[in-house]
């Protein structure tokens, strides 16, 4: 008899919870939180300028349901123990979940509130999510605006909290993710072993700021900030020259050359750490030091 198929969700969402992050949240971010001022309420940016329900018609007219929705359980949608429910009755093994409000911390300005919402969010999902149930790997946040503080709460949310690595921000940082300046970041992962995430984000500055269709802007925040963000960081980060090959296929020349119909391999340099890139994932995999990568990402990609 075969045995039986594990399922493993890697694109689960953790739904954040204001009052359930407030205790973890500085003081001083804890009042903004909970007393907001000019009706303003929460501690993440907005992922859009649209904000009106996309089942209400323009005409105001409310649209019905196309199927009755069933929930996993009676927990608060989203939360920890919602998730587990969910695991139980779908029969999934385990769940990977990334942030959804936390996907907008590159768009804070000011670092250093940066840097205290990421380190009391990594609190909030540990406590919440990842000590609720031993298969939910919740996905932490680090300040990319100050690359040294986020290397330091990269190494405390993997080594203390025991998450299995960070989301990068897909928008708004000033600086695409293969600028030098973030190098740090990734050899911080590579060193710790751990996972760096992508996913898309918000669709300002996409285009789509004129839309007036919210699924219309959807269409682009998804796959375009991962496109940018993947050409940044094989082209601008790893200096790799991409061939078009006669079989349609990639050929990345960099110290030799990598060949993969599914994958990328991009070493910087020899001091540098070496990154396997998925190009169907949103997820950066760090691959040991080395000035060449052999049988990465499960054998896909071979130098």
């Amino acid at each position: 008899m075969a045995d039986p198929i594990s399922v493993f969700d890697c694109d689960g969402h953790i739904i954040e919870s204001i009052p359930e992050m407030a205790p973890f949240l500085d003081p001083v971010d804890r009042d903004v939180a909970l007393t907001p001022s000019r009706n303003r309420q929460g501690v993440f940016a907005s992922l859009d300028d649209i904000h009106y329900p996309r089942n209400v018609r323009k005409s105001g007219e409310v649209e019905a349901p196309r199927r009755p929705r069933i929930d996993a359980s009676n927990h608060r949608k989203g939360s920890g123990e919602d998730w587990v429910a969910f695991l139980e009755k779908a029969g999934v093994s385990e769940a990977v979940l990334f942030p959804s409000e936390g996907l907008s911390v590159g768009f804070f300005q000011q670092a250093d509130y940066a840097t205290r919402v990421c380190h009391a969010f990594n609190d909030y999902i540990s406590e919440r999510y990842r000590k609720v149930d031993p298969r939910l790997h919740p996905m932490g946040l680090i300040a990319m605006q100050d690359v040294k503080e986020a290397v330091k709460e990269l190494r405390r949310l993997v080594l203390a909290l025991k998450l299995p690595g960070a989301m990068l921000p897909s928008r708004g940082l000033p600086l695409h993710l293969g600028h030098d300046y973030y190098w740090p970041v990734y050899e911080e992962a590579a060193s710790l072993g751990c996972a760096l995430g992508i996913h898309g984000g918000s669709s300002v500055g996409l285009g789509a700021d004129t839309f007036t269709d919210p699924w219309a802007a959807r269409v682009l925040r998804h796959p375009v900030p991962l496109a940018l963000e993947f050409v940044s960081l094989v082209i601008t980060a790893c200096s790799i020259a991409i061939e078009i090959c006669t079989s349609g296929s990639l050929k990345a020349v960099a110290h030799g050359y990598c060949y993969s119909k599914t994958a990328w391999i991009a070493t910087i340099t020899s001091t540098r750490p070496a990154l396997a890139i998925r190009a169907v994932s949103t997820t950066i995999l760090p691959v040991a030091r080395c000035s060449s990568v052999a049988k990465a990402t499960n054998g896909f990609c071979r130098t």
